[in-house]
């Protein structure tokens, strides 16, 4: 029968098969090529969201050394010093600086770069007789900052003379909404067993899509959601228990807004925490319009270099975190808080 078929029909055929075959090894070899380009790192200098993977194994190590120096703090604070709830020898003043990752520390190379280390070094290098104490974990919100100040209370919450709380976009988080992400159990086409870096490269545009089109993905929806009228009264609540029970203790206290970019997102959703602060009467220093200021002309591909803890971690970088040190220092004056 097949015999019969002439002989231009096989000669269409091969050329066909072989077309594909050739379709088929340059989409092999480009995709290999891509991930090659991509293993380099050369993506990064042309803002794409991907990282060459030696900052995301440079980003593991940070955090290794954090949370060695956390696991021998009684609280696993990223912090070598003991608290006892008496003052020390010659100390006259405790200075409190509560957060949550951002005086944690994490993804910085080193823990001297934490915004609160920073104010302590400064503080107690020209005033010995203040100690400033560190108490952040990563996740914390401010209800869990709360439950951890009346947990010390018996220990006269540590004999804190003042307090200094770090506000970040997520501490109106009241425990009852889940962020919800996708989960890449399993890669399609063992893509990312032979492609790895093109897999982890697509990776964050499938992401930024679904998070973009479903309202109930993602960190952004899931922000929104604390920002919500209902949720912002049960905020305001928290922190009116806050503020009585600090209150209660005649501790002097005020906030510090670190945005970690100049994102115009910050002023967005500063806005009605400013208004409960001022119409609970709670102090707060707003640092957006510094940073906007000072780092306002980076380009928003250059913020992982320039801004973040590093290329892969999106917390506050050395740079952000020495204008926050700064401007709380220059706060802590006004107040007269230091001898």
């Amino acid at each position: 029968m097949l015999s019969k078929l002439p002989r231009r029909f096989f000669q269409k055929i091969y050329h066909i098969l072989l077309n594909l075959s050739l379709l088929v090894v340059t989409i092999v070899l480009v995709l290999v090529g891509v991930d090659y380009v991509l293993s380099k790192g050369v993506a990064n200098e042309v803002g794409l969201p991907w990282e060459a993977s030696r900052a995301t194994e440079l980003n593991k190590e940070y955090m290794a050394r954090h949370v060695a120096v956390a696991a021998k703090n009684p609280y696993h604070f990223n912090s070598p010093d003991v608290y006892a709830p008496a003052k020390p020898e010659g100390v006259s003043k405790r200075i409190a600086v509560l957060g949550d990752s951002f005086i944690w520390g994490d993804g910085l190379p080193d823990a001297e770069m934490i915004w609160s280390r920073r104010l302590k070094r400064r503080i107690e290098r020209s005033y010995p007789e203040v100690q400033v104490l560190e108490w952040g974990l990563c996740g914390w919100s401010t209800r869990d900052q709360l439950r951890f100040l009346k947990s010390i209370e018996p220990e006269h919450v540590h004999g804190v003379d003042y307090l200094i709380i770090g506000f970040v976009t997520n501490d109106p988080d009241m425990g009852d909404k889940e962020q919800k992400y996708i989960k890449w159990d399993a890669c399609p086409l063992s893509l990312c067993k032979w492609l790895p870096t093109l897999y982890r490269w697509i990776q964050p545009y499938a992401e930024r899509y679904v998070y973009e089109n479903f309202s109930d993905y993602g960190y952004t929806n899931w922000e929104n959601y604390l920002y919500s009228p209902q949720n912002l009264e049960n905020y305001r609540q928290l922190l009116v228990d806050l503020k009585e029970f600090l209150d209660s203790k005649n501790i002097p206290f005020f906030f510090v807004f670190t945005p970690n970019t100049p994102n115009e997102r910050f002023e967005e959703l500063y806005k009605p925490i400013r208004e409960l602060f001022d119409s609970l009467r709670i102090g707060y220093i707003d640092l957006y319009p510094v940073i906007v200021e000072k780092f306002g002309d980076v380009p928003r591909s250059q913020w992982p270099q320039k801004l973040y803890a590093n290329p892969v971690n999106g917390h506050p970088g050395p740079a952000l975190t020495s204008v926050y040190a700064d401007e709380t220092y220059a706060h802590i004056q006004e107040l007269q808080w230091l001898p």
